[in-house]
């Protein structure tokens, strides 16, 4: 597996930038079809974020689906499966529960699709997250130390108690040596400052 370090975010319904993004230098880029493109724009966002997984060589391709659980999501993945990429990534937004990855695998290996899958637990709400960790069994977790309701540093330490194969990397504005030693001895594996560059 190759180490990734860096991804960058273009809406899927401006065809006119997704060149400068694959000549950024990032190691991924992803196609958004959920956030950032208007309702009016999905449908013909679909086509190109399709055929985007299809193309050629350069950084790793993903595209951000809308959630599985809205019909625009369903179609969203519909629309990838007919156009037959040939590799590249699906991101799940939302992912609540553990059927909404292995529906989208079925459905991936049932068409014959070599894609990778990866759920993307998003809450705003750090009493949320462990037990969203514990039942989901993500690969990575990423957290920030400044969350709603529980700080960064203890839904690390629980998580990494409840499930310790969960990679944990922290995110944060916060440039200071005792945050960065207080996320390690939490349990974190990576912590890395909102606006890096590729030197860090």
């Amino acid at each position: 597996m190759t180490a990734r370090r860096s991804l960058l975010f273009a809406p899927a319904n401006r065809p006119a930038i997704h060149a400068k993004a694959l000549d950024s230098g990032a190691d991924l880029v992803c196609l958004d079809l959920e956030d950032a493109v208007p309702p009016q724009d999905k449908a013909a966002a679909r086509g190109v974020a399709a055929a985007f997984l299809s193309a050629g060589p350069g950084p790793g391709r993903v595209v951000r689906i809308n959630a599985l659980s809205s019909a625009g999501g369903l179609a969203d993945l519909l629309a990838i499966v007919a156009a037959r990429p040939s590799g590249g990534v699906v991101f799940l937004p939302k992912v609540n529960d553990p059927h909404e990855v292995r529906l989208t695998d079925a459905i991936l290996t049932e068409a014959d699709l070599p894609l990778g899958i990866a759920a993307l637990i998003e809450t705003g709400d750090g009493l949320e997250v462990a037990p969203l960790a514990e039942r989901l069994r993500p690969d990575l977790l990423l957290l920030d130390l400044q969350m709603p309701n529980l700080r960064g540093i203890e839904i690390a330490r629980l998580v990494r108690r409840r499930v310790p194969a969960t990679r944990i990397l922290f995110l944060s504005l916060f440039d200071n040596e005792a945050y960065v030693a207080a996320a390690f001895q939490a349990g974190a594996d990576a912590y890395l400052l909102k606006g890096a560059g590729n030197q860090d």
